[in-house]
Formats: C-alpha cells, structure tokens, sequence
C-alpha cells in the first residue's frame, strides 16, 4: 500500500493515466493512515502514519522534525483523572469508588495482580496491656529500727521507733496490717503494699467515616 502522497498530480503535461494512479494511491495513503512498517518519506506537519511495527499511530509534530506517538487504549486501560467529570472521548467508571492509588507489592504488601481491589478501610482491634506493679506506701523496719512511710511525691517519712513493742497505750505510731482491710500484703512488722494490677485497654477499630486526606478524582478509560 502506498505510503507516498505525490503533492503534483495535475499538470497540462501530464500522463493522464500517471495522475490518475498518483490520485488514486493518495488517497489509498490517506485512506489507511499511511500504514507502514517505517514512516512516510515525504512527510508534513501535522501528517498520521500508522506503525504497523510497533502498532502505533502517530502524528509529525509542528516543527515537522519529529514523529510523536498517541495515546490508546481500551475500556480495560483504566486512568486516574483529577476531575469529576469525564474527559471527552473518555468515561467515568463508576464501579471503583472510595479506594486510594496503590502500586502492587508482593507477599508481605497488597500481595494481587493489577486491576484487582484489596485491602479494607477497617484497621483490626487491638490491646494495650500495662505492665503490673506494686506501690509500697508502709515500711516496717522490724522491732527495734525506724519505720517508715511516702508522702504523694514518693519521698520517705521517718516514723518513731520509742516503745515499739510497748502496750497500746504507748504507741507513737501506726503500723498497719492486713487485717484492717488494706489492700495488699504485710509482713509480721506490717510492709504494706498495694496488689499487683495487669491492666488491659482494649482497642476498636476507628469509625467507617475515617479516611485520609486525598486528592479527590475519577478513574476513566477510554469511551470506545
């Protein structure tokens, strides 16, 4: 097929039959987009040629220096356009909504061929566990040496020893037990301390409405 486009097809001159075949492979070339397995040899500004090697069509640019190739596709070359509305020639699709733009990973990633959906707007629940501890807040020192206690700052407090073992009457002090119904566990000079506590926080997952900050637009494909 011929790919040639003879510019003088008519002259006085001419072979009627030469211009007639001239005229007649023009518009053979135009017909088909000047396909060919290489470009044209007498090409123009603004001139299509169709490559058939590369299955591509193509347009000469302005400057006539230089072939530039269009985009194609079909209904399943899907884009992401920031707009909301379609572009002329192309299509909203209406089926992938409310999903953000992510390139496919392997095993420990989204882990599916492209054009697939997957991952979920909902995050799994999840624990927090706080490690147990005591909080001491008596010191026996035993029979004969100083007690002791905790002011709300954690300092310590000294505590008189004078007639520790003496008779009720005497006492200077106060050394609790587990039998006045403190909360923990005391030793025979009277250490208290409060029970150990494992504390769990569970978790939820955040509202459906959660969403992060976005560009907001459509994916098309093109209307054919």
């Amino acid at each position: 097929m011929s790919q040639n486009f003879t510019d003088d097809v008519y002259s006085s001159g001419h072979v009627a039959a030469t211009d007639l075949q001239n005229i007649e492979n023009n518009f053979a070339a135009i017909k088909s987009g000047f396909s060919g397995s290489a470009s044209p040899s007498n090409p123009v500004a603004g001139m299509r040629w169709c490559d058939t090697t590369n299955l591509i069509p193509r347009l000469r640019d302005s400057s006539n220096a230089a072939w530039l190739a269009f985009l194609t596709g079909d209904a399943s070359q899907k884009l992401w356009i920031y707009r909301n509305d379609s572009v002329e020639g192309w299509a909203v699709d209406a089926t992938v909504t409310d999903v953000c733009l992510a390139v496919k990973g392997g095993s420990q990633a989204y882990n599916v061929n492209g054009g697939n959906l997957a991952g979920s707007w909902t995050q799994p629940n999840h624990g927090h566990t706080a490690n147990s501890h005591n909080h001491k807040w008596y010191d026996s020192g035993g029979a004969t040496s100083t007690d002791h206690t905790y002011n709300s700052g954690g300092g310590q407090i000294e505590l008189p020893t004078t007639n520790k073992n003496a008779s009720l009457s005497n006492v200077k002090y106060f050394t609790p037990s587990v039998a006045t119904g403190i909360s923990g566990t005391s030793n025979a000079f009277g250490d208290s301390w409060t029970n150990n506590e494992t504390v769990t926080i569970n978790g939820s997952a955040p509202a459906s409405t959660y969403r992060p900050r976005a560009a907001i637009g459509t994916m098309q494909y093109p209307d054919i």
